[in-house]
């Protein structure tokens, strides 16, 4: 019986086309680590890596880094291909390219019915009543993720990239009253802003920082 199973694994196993499949499958997976590393590591050096343009770069160029990892990996390891390198790779661009371009206007079309962009930081005045804009940003202060805080007719916005924003809490339109750059910066930080006493503090990790914001 164990030599009955061992001669099935063995002609399974000898099947090339089998073998290329899951060759095929193990360079997919490492195509697709290699484009989520990339991905991440330029979202950690890009400091504006949610603005939409720098996000749409960042993405292209890890799905293309992904799409070459699995070409010279496929064509070496899985297929073994003899043929031109050079106009096997043309093709592969291409087609990586026209996959990316799919991609890339799939998600602007949907972008509509899915959210207002990716993390952008835009501030928006919502009618609680009819679940209406009032009033959308075009551009973000600061930029990506903002914590906030409510006092004296203005919203502080406290951006994740050490930049604060002052906005008039007004219905009616956006006014951005000014901007500054907080002393510290030691990371993406997201704690709230507290206003006391005529004071701004702020947390940046291990810092405390305390700003006089009080009308002279």
């Amino acid at each position: 019986m164990n030599e009955a199973r061992a001669s099935l694994l063995e002609r399974v196993t000898q099947r090339r086309g089998l073998r290329q499949f899951v060759k095929f499958g193990i360079v997919g997976a490492s195509g697709f680590i290699v484009n989520l590393v990339i991905f991440t590591v330029l979202q950690r050096v890009d400091p504006n890596h949610s603005v939409a343009l720098h996000y749409y770069v960042i993405y292209s160029i890890a799905f293309l880094s992904g799409g070459v990892s699995n070409y010279f990996l496929n064509r070496m390891w899985t297929f073994r291909s003899s043929a031109h390198a050079g106009k096997e790779g043309a093709q592969f661009l291409t087609v990586s390219l026209v996959a990316l371009a799919v991609g890339l206007l799939v998600s602007y079309l949907a972008q509509p019915y899915l959210g207002h962009g990716h993390n952008d930081g835009n501030p928006v005045c919502i009618d609680m009543t009819t679940g209406k804009d009032a009033w959308r940003a075009s551009q973000s202060p600061g930029g990506a993720s903002a914590a906030v805080a409510y006092a004296d007719g203005h919203l502080y916005f406290r951006y994740e990239n050490a930049t604060m924003a002052l906005i008039e809490a007004n219905p009616k339109e956006y006014k951005l009253k000014g901007t500054f750059k907080i002393k510290t910066h030691n990371a993406q930080s997201w704690p709230h802003p507290v206003i006391a006493g005529g004071k701004l503090y702020l947390r940046d990790q291990d810092d405390l920082l305390c700003y006089d914001i009080k009308a002279k």
